[in-house]
């Protein structure tokens, strides 16, 4: 009788425990076949266009649209040009390949920040359609230190954790999107020459024989250099987006060696002083540091430094 009920006993024990690694290995499947390779596949090239939402809102989105190979940021019937930054958001968003399946329930959105006030929409155009995501939270990796965005598909429960930096990529401003550089990123040891042209006349800054003149007349290579050092390289955010009008009183032409030339013109428009650069002529900018710095006076070079 004691061996039947020791029997009776381990048998019950045993199918217990097989239903439980059953019953674990389901749900260990079921886990699996959830996290999909891709989140997104897209082609980059074929993407015509995206839609950027303000952090937990549904409505007013940013509106960039690709034109050749440069983006825009489009505002009513104006655009304006955008840096890399905004490729490099569609270049990051083409191929999200989730590392892990974080939840498959709703009730942990906000957990990741993936619901409706805490979540960042971004709507890609692409030649599959419409991709609409939700982009949450970032940490990082303890032990790689590499960021994790947490994300899902709109019309999905599922979030997931993507070894990716989107969800900082899309928490800036407006204006971060927009081109602004005024000079390019070139070593002022590549400026040959600069003319400027002012109403009241023009000089130039010319290198000869390994030695700075002006108006062909030596100067001392320290107030070179002090001129030069401002047009090394120039950035601003300080757009000036109302319609601009009039021509340039002021031009300063700066000619590389081997590369395309620059142009920077100050315009009067309806009483506010601008700075137009050849880098992008539909960029204006209200910078006061750029005009004073760039559009300077011929006793300059006489002087020095803002003499």
């Amino acid at each position: 009788m004691f061996t039947k009920t020791n029997k009776r006993l381990f048998l019950i024990l045993g199918a217990l425990v097989a239903f439980l690694v059953i019953a674990t290995l389901t749900k260990t499947g079921s886990k699996s076949a959830e996290l999909v390779e891709y989140l997104t596949n897209y082609d980059v090239e074929k993407v015509s266009g995206f839609k950027l939402y303000a952090k937990g809102s549904s409505e007013n989105p940013m509106k960039f649209a690709k034109e050749g190979d440069l983006w825009y940021l489009l505002d009513g019937d104006k655009k304006c040009r955008c840096n890399q930054s905004v490729a490099s958001l569609v270049n990051e968003m083409s191929q999200i390949k989730p590392t892990r399946l974080a939840s498959k329930r709703e009730s942990k959105w906000k957990k990741y920040e993936v619901n409706d006030s805490l979540g960042t929409k971004i709507s890609i155009a692409t030649d599959q359609g419409e991709i609409n995501i939700i982009l949450g939270k970032m940490n990082f990796n303890p032990t790689t230190r590499m960021p994790i965005s947490y994300m899902r598909l709109e019309d999905s429960d599922q979030t997931y954790a993507a070894a990716s930096s989107a969800s900082m990529m899309v928490g800036t401003g407006r204006n971060n999107f927009r081109f602004n550089e005024v000079i390019p990123q070139i070593q002022k040891d590549s400026i040959v020459k600069i003319i400027f042209e002012y109403a009241e006349g023009s000089f130039s800054l010319e290198k000869r024989d390994s030695a700075w003149t002006i108006n062909q007349q030596p100067i001392a290579d320290s107030i070179a250099d002090a001129y030069l050092s401002r047009v090394e390289f120039t950035s601003s955010q300080s757009y000036f987006d109302e319609n601009v009008s009039g021509a340039a009183s002021q031009t300063v032409s700066i000619y590389y060696n081997g590369l395309e030339s620059l142009k920077l013109e100050k315009i009067m428009s309806n009483g506010t002083e601008v700075v137009r650069s050849s880098l992008c002529p539909e960029n204006h900018y209200n910078d006061a540091k750029i005009l004073s710095d760039i559009f300077v006076p011929l006793v300059f070079f006489s002087l020095g430094d803002g003499g």
